[in-house]
């Protein structure tokens, strides 16, 4: 048994000691369609976004894209993510070049099954810049 297995558990003891977070993000990776070539819509594996806390303008939707939405964050905002796995197997989301604690780097080791959710819990140091 994996150490995912043992996440629902855990993660409460890694959320923030502030637990009012400046900003709280819903983010949902699911099975879709996107029309990527005329013709028949291609099946594709999607990200959709909702703010749940703080400025509206922290997702910025792209038009037309299966990509997911932009996530504006400010240095020194609290930040909670709750990602659902719609999709039909292990997965987690990695945030490239944040500098975040261990438990919300979206390392492998904390995938999550399709159907079970992740709760990143971290505050922004970073620098403005754009991080994949």
């Amino acid at each position: 048994m994996g150490l995912a297995s043992f996440a629902p558990a855990l993660r409460p003891l890694f959320l923030l000691q502030n637990n009012t977070p400046d900003v709280e993000l819903e983010l949902t990776a699911a099975p879709g369609e996107a029309s990527i070539q005329p013709g028949a819509p291609t099946r594709v594996w999607e990200f959709m976004g909702r703010v749940l806390r703080g400025p509206a303008t922290t997702l910025e939707t792209i038009p037309g894209s299966y990509l997911g939405s932009v996530i504006r964050l400010r240095k020194g905002q609290r930040v909670r993510i709750r990602f659902h796995n719609h999709l039909p197997e292990p997965s987690i989301v990695h945030w490239h070049g944040l500098d975040v604690p261990d438990v919300a780097d979206g390392h492998p080791r904390l995938t999550v099954e399709g159907g079970r959710d992740y709760v990143y819990d971290f505050e922004v140091i970073n620098r403005a810049g754009t991080y994949w």
